[in-house]
């Protein structure tokens, strides 16, 4: 386990925060520390990253910018011509069930290119291609606000880049947190890229969202069971999975953060991070996804398909500057679930 902890210690996991009523001396303040927790270079070295922002930030910066629409049509031919996308990363169902939308946008210090997108729960996925013009302006190409429906809906982000040597670009893959789940059915998505410092210029995609297929295709196992993990107790409240994706909600009596790896009857592991908690009281309740470029052997197809999963948990104790430690864990069987 230590090399999947190694690379969780390169990045770093922030919760979500809720959004109040401050007085403007307090918003000055919070905008600046805001500002200063996103003073990181993107580098072709660092394969993966991890960020969550919050809307209620965003909106301290003067609202949400509209899309220009005149950068909209500027598409750009090299970009165009790449072919990466959630079939290449997750799995070739992806064809099936994730949404294409294959379109590029130039501005001033980049190019880029929205392959696909996903939504399941609260959450919608998608990848961007991005071919910076000049060094250091990834940051440039933040996804700053997602609308559904004429309703802004983002409430934070997790994601990682990966910079894709043989293409010479990068691939952003972002996990929007929506602050409810949408409908189901058709959907008008409109989504905003740009810089939270609000420099430079800001591009969009406009698009519908059919999640028919994928919604039909989700298998919920509800547990609600408790498990003694060390001393403490943690509750496996459900796992779900869908061709695209996997996710376990749990809920502890502490503020530690756990990990849970599932294991297959072929011996497969699939490893499960967490991605957002909100803490109430002294209780927290926590929303895991499957990540399978860190620890796992399995893929989501192999994850899909199982028919049966033992359960361990992972407990990394409160957060530790940013890094990562394991105080407990249960062996690898401590839940059976069949689907």
């Amino acid at each position: 386990m230590t090399d999947i902890y190694e690379k969780l210690n390169e990045i770093q996991f922030d919760d979500p925060i809720e959004e109040v009523t401050i007085t403007k001396i307090e918003q000055e303040k919070y905008l600046n520390q805001f500002k200063k927790s996103f003073n990181k270079k993107k580098s072709p070295k660092i394969k993966k990253r991890t960020i969550q922002i919050v809307a209620a930030a965003m909106l301290l910066m003067g609202g949400l910018p509209f899309m220009n629409h005149d950068i909209q049509a500027n598409t750009v031919k090299m970009i165009e011509n790449i072919t990466y996308s959630f079939k290449d990363i997750i799995t070739p169902q992806a064809s099936k069930y994730a949404t294409h939308i294959n379109e590029t946008v130039s501005v001033d210090k980049l190019d880029a290119k929205l392959t696909d997108v996903f939504i399941n729960d609260k959450f919608l996925t998608y990848n961007l291609l991005i071919d910076t013009k000049e060094k250091d302006t990834l940051h440039l190409a933040d996804i700053i606000s997602v609308k559904i429906n004429g309703r802004e809906m983002m409430e934070g982000l997790s994601g990682s880049s990966e910079y894709l040597k043989d293409k010479k670009v990068y691939s952003d893959i972002g996990l929007v947190h929506l602050r409810e789940v949408p409908p189901k059915g058709k959907l008008d998505v409109e989504m905003t890229f740009g810089s939270f410092e609000g420099n430079g210029e800001t591009f969009g995609f406009k698009f519908k969202v059919d999640t028919t297929e994928l919604s039909k295709s989700v298998k919920t196992k509800s547990i609600n069971k408790a498990i003694l993990v060390g001393k403490e107790r943690v509750k496996i409240e459900a796992i779900a999975l869908n061709p695209l994706s996997g996710e376990i909600k749990i809920e502890a009596e502490n503020e530690h953060n756990y990990d849970i790896n599932l294991y297959d009857e072929h011996g497969k592991k699939y490893f499960f991070n967490t991605i957002q908690s909100n803490r109430a009281a002294d209780k927290s309740s926590s929303i895991l996804v499957f990540n399978q470029d860190v620890g796992s052997t399995g893929k989501i197809d192999d994850l899909f398909k199982a028919k049966a999963l033992d359960v361990e948990i992972i407990d990394t104790g409160k957060d530790h500057n940013g890094q990562v430690k394991i105080e407990n864990k249960t062996d690898k069987k401590a839940l059976h679930v069949e689907f």
